[in-house]
C-alpha cells in the first residue's frame, strides 16, 4: 500500500510533493520508530527530511544520458523554487502524516 506524507502548518497543509512510501516512513522515523502522526520538534524533522529529499533528488526527476540541458535546468529551478517556499513553515507549528 502506498502512503504519502502530508504536512500541515498552523492547520492548513502545505503543499508537499508525492513521496515514495519509504520516503514517508523515513520523515516520521522517530526515536521510538515510525509513526502515523508527528508534531513539534517530530514534524519539523519530517518537514526537513522532506527538504532534504527534494534537494537531492529533485523531487523524483530522473536523469538519463538523453536529458536535454533545458529540463535539468527546469527541475533544478522548481526544485529550489519549492525548498524556498518550504523554508517559512520551519518556526509555525506543524503536523506531519501519512495519508
Amino acid at each position: 500500500m502506498s502512503s504519502n506524507l502530508v504536512i500541515t502548518a498552523n492547520g492548513k497543509n502545505i503543499k508537499v510533493w508525492q513521496t515514495p512510501t519509504e520516503i514517508t516512513y523515513l520523515c516520521l522515523m522517530t526515536k521510538d520508530g515510525i509513526k502515523s502522526r508527528v508534531t513539534g520538534d517530530d514534524a519539523k524533522r519530517a518537514l526537513l527530511c522532506y527538504i532534504a529529499w527534494v534537494s537531492q533528488t529533485l523531487g523524483g526527476f530522473k536523469q538519463t544520458p538523453l536529458t536535454m540541458n533545458d529540463e535539468l535546468d527546469y527541475a533544478r529551478d522548481t526544485t529550489k523554487k519549492h525548498v524556498e517556499s518550504l523554508n517559512k513553515y520551519l518556526e509555525k507549528r506543524l503536523v506531519a502524516y501519512s495519508v
